[in-house]
């Protein structure tokens, strides 16, 4: 029995061959030579066989050996592999898929699943598509999430502890039960042994960067070890495979509005459909975990291990390839699959409201949640292996590698068009706001200058620390590439966005202007004179009088009060360069290297406040046109008119855009914070509470901007309501509603000591609203014009 070409008469499996054949070409793999399959299919029941039990009986292996093999045969024969397929992979997806077939038949509600054509394929995510005629399903599964996913598992066995109460009075029970999950536990067993947090690291970058996990060092593991991780790679595996049958029940391969949609696509229509289908495969897929575990000894923390493990790997590898692109990794990037934590948030509701149809019984609620808390120690654990992963991927940050080919994604070294990752707003902000849109452009510049600065100096510190010296052509260009992003941060500094953005950067009592003026001008010629500059020791001393001005600059701002900390990472990036300068001046490069990355960072760190504060700007005049959809709103009550609210809600939802992208630009700033390797203990410990600080304040924003979401959905009601006599009562209750959500969030934005806008917008609506529910709309017109007219003249 061999794999051959004559064994896929399908159109859909010639079409898979070709597709696998593309991908291995693409990616400069070889193609897998023609094998054949008995020696295959005895080893894998072998290495199968070895699970059963950490001491299994002769005869007990060589029965599940006898069975198993000719199941496998069977399997094959009936779906022969490509020449292209990972051979153990495609068997465990075919065991899985006919068990659960298998157990939808015989299921309280009986359901024929359609088998689809499986495959694997060396990808970065799972793919499925239809035939044109729709005839048949291709389902290709990502090898190295497959092998990532296994090396998770026993990474994860190799940490945990066991507990001795379990080893021998409950040999028969889960495996997971034969080790501690306690959080401390885990701990104490890392740092006495830390090769399976070790693999995991080694796993994952393996993984993100060159696409091949399985390249990375497998844990060795004891007999008990070995079953656990098997059960928890098992578990993995049932999950992603119910949750593509459950793409194929609910149609959504053959859905025409599903193939309608752009490759691509991130435009909100588009992220909503997708994450809709997404959450109706993953709903299927815990019905067809249940149903899988009706006739097993599998209890419920363990059916509900599958969703965790497979939730957990694509956490671990959404966060890592965030880290890496962008140096965020809670940024999510458009696409098909919303958040791991989204879905895991979202499940986590839909099986405590179905767990009485799960579980049956009073206490089945009950009884849901403490086994989602029981199953939830392995998204714990991975806090923990992230925590000793991290640094390694921010240093690949930092230098500007990029993922590998098969996740399609690259660096912000490579694509900086969007620093600031406003996304389809951008275009909007261009067209409406000019001014804005001006010192949006200066900030960002600032940004990409920083790092480049950042990843030039920290490229030249990687090779002059590798265990081969540096040769001095190498040192020669190492200076230059520094020296010419010292050139774009000058650039940057002498058109900096300080300017126009003094409105919001500089309110209050007292007012002082002229220190203010006097603050940037010192920031351009500190720009002149770092553009004078190069990292050369003839030049030091030119470096160091730019790196004093922006000191001075830094110093001035911070201390008339200005408000987005521009100026305390002015005065950083000044005492970065001061140091860098020196070192330069004594010909320790590698110390000036240091400096010049850390100043590159405190660029970063400068640039995001003026990006905020650009946001900012942008929120006052977003206000003036709330203004205006005020106005118009009470010109209608005032004739006794239902008033048009798409203004009003579309002036929200740019207030709300707003919102997200502070909210974006905060995280940013406290992942450079967090990860930023600072020589000086004490200095690290500030960096980290500022980090923290910054996360707060994001995580509070994100919830204002929901508020203000839910009051945009609110007033969008209207649009779809008919029209009746009742339609200004309907209008006075949309307000309400909306200013409800409203006031939510002016409560998160005063939890931060600024003055909220939107709370007074929140309060009126909600007065007005009731006005109009009585029958009072002359008084509601009254309320909503007087805050229009304040809105309008900036008060």
């Amino acid at each position: 029995m061999t794999q051959t070409e004559d064994a896929l008469p399908s159109q859909a499996r010639k079409h898979l061959e070709e597709w696998q054949k593309q991908a291995y070409q693409t990616l400069g793999l070889s193609v897998p030579a023609s094998r054949d399959l008995e020696p295959l299919i005895e080893s894998y029941v072998k290495e199968r066989a070895s699970q059963l039990s950490p001491n299994p009986r002769a005869d007990e292996t060589e029965a599940y050996s006898r069975r198993k093999i000719e199941e496998v045969r069977k399997l094959l024969k009936e779906a022969p592999p490509t020449r292209f397929e990972d051979t153990s992979n495609y068997i465990n997806i075919l065991l899985v898929a006919r068990r659960l077939e298998e157990r939808a038949r015989k299921g309280p509600e009986p359901v024929e699943l359609i088998r689809p054509i499986f495959g694997t394929i060396p990808g970065g995510v799972v793919n499925a598509l239809a035939l044109p005629d729709g005839s048949e399903y291709i389902v290709a599964f990502s090898t190295g999430l497959f092998s990532f996913a296994e090396l998770m598992a026993r990474s994860v066995a190799r940490t945990l502890q066991r507990t001795s109460a379990s080893k021998d009075i409950v040999p028969l029970a889960p495996p997971v039960y034969e080790f501690s999950t306690n959080e401390e536990a885990i701990e104490e067993s890392i740092r006495h042994d830390s090769e399976g947090a070790r693999c995991f690291a080694e796993a994952l970058l393996s993984y993100v960067r060159w696409g091949r996990p399985d390249t990375s060092a497998m844990p060795k593991l004891d007999p008990a070890e070995d079953i656990l991780a098997s059960m928890l790679h098992r578990r993995f595996l049932q999950f992603v495979i119910a949750h593509e049958y459950g793409h194929l029940f609910h149609k959504h391969l053959s859905d025409q509005e599903a193939i309608a949609q752009p490759q691509g696509g991130i435009g909100a229509r588009a992220i909503m459909w997708n994450w809709q289908k997404e959450a109706e495969a993953d709903v299927a897929a815990c019905g067809l975990m249940f149903a899988a575990a009706i006739d097993t000894a599998d209890d419920l923390p363990v059916v509900l291990m599958g969703i965790e493990v497979f939730l957990t790997c694509y956490e671990a590898l959404d966060r890592a390839l965030s880290l890496l692109c962008v140096g965020d990794e809670d940024h999510w990037v458009a696409g098909g699959h919303p958040p791991a934590r989204t879905r895991r948030a979202f499940l986590h509701r839909h099986l405590i409201s179905r767990s009485q149809e799960f579980l049956g019984g009073p206490d089945a609620e009950a009884r849901m949640r403490a086994a989602l808390q029981q199953a939830s120690w392995l998204s714990r654990l991975l806090e923990i292996f992230w925590a000793q992963t991290r640094p390694y991927l921010w240093h690949l940050y930092e230098i500007g590698l990029d993922p590998s080919p098969i996740f399609k994604r690259t660096s912000d070294v490579k694509n900086p068009n969007d620093p600031a990752m406003l996304g389809e707003q951008r275009n909007l902000v261009h067209d409406l706001f000019p001014n804005v849109y001006i010192a949006l452009e200066k900030a960002e510049a600032f940004v990409v200058a920083g790092k480049r600065l950042m990843r030039a100096s920290a490229s030249a510190g990687f090779r002059s620390d590798s265990p081969r010296r540096m040769t001095q052509g190498e040192i020669d260009e190492a200076k230059a590439e520094i020296g010419e992003a010292l050139i774009t941060v000058g650039q940057a500094l002498e058109v900096t966005a300080l300017g126009e953005l003094r409105p919001v950067l500089l309110k209050g009592p007292g007012n002082p202007l002229d220190l203010f003026q006097s603050a940037t001008d010192r920031v351009v010629l500190a720009g002149a004179k770092l553009k004078a500059a190069a990292l050369i020791k003839s030049k030091a001393a030119v470096l160091r009088e730019g790196a004093k001005l922006i000191h001075e600059a830094g110093q001035s701002l911070t201390f008339i009060g200005e408000l987005s900390g521009v100026g305390l990472h002015l005065a950083q990036i000044g005492e970065c360069l001061g140091l860098a300068s020196e070192a330069l001046a004594r010909d320790q490069l590698k110390a000036c290297w240091r400096a010049m990355k850390l100043a590159g960072c405190m660029t970063v760190l400068s640039a995001e406040c003026l990006i905020r504060g650009t946001i900012e700007l942008w929120k006052t005049q977003i206000l003036i046109m709330t203004g205006g959809a005020l106005v118009s709103a009470a010109a209608a009550l005032r004739q006794r008119q239902p008033p048009n609210l798409e203004m009003l809600r579309d002036v929200l939802s740019l207030y709300k855009e707003a919102e997200y992208a502070v909210h974006g630009s905060l995280r940013r700033s406290a992942a450079f914070l967090e990860n930023v390797d600072v020589p000086i203990a004490e200095s690290a410990a500030t960096f980290r509470q500022a980090a923290s600080v910054l996360k707060d304040r994001a995580a509070i924003l994100g919830r204002a901007a929901g508020s203000i979401a839910d009051a945009e959905s609110a007033l969008n009601e209207r649009r779809q309501a008919p029209v009746g006599v009742n339609d200004l009562e309907d209008v006075g209750r949309i307000l309400e509603s909306a200013g409800t959500f409203l006031g939510e969030a002016a409560l998160q934005e005063q939890s931060l000591m600024q003055e909220s806008a939107v709370g007074h917008l929140g309060i009126v609506l909600s007065l007005a609203g009731r006005n109009l529910v009585t029958q009072n709309p002359t008084q509601a017109a009254q309320l909503i014009a007087g805050l229009a007219e304040k809105l309008l003249h900036g008060s």
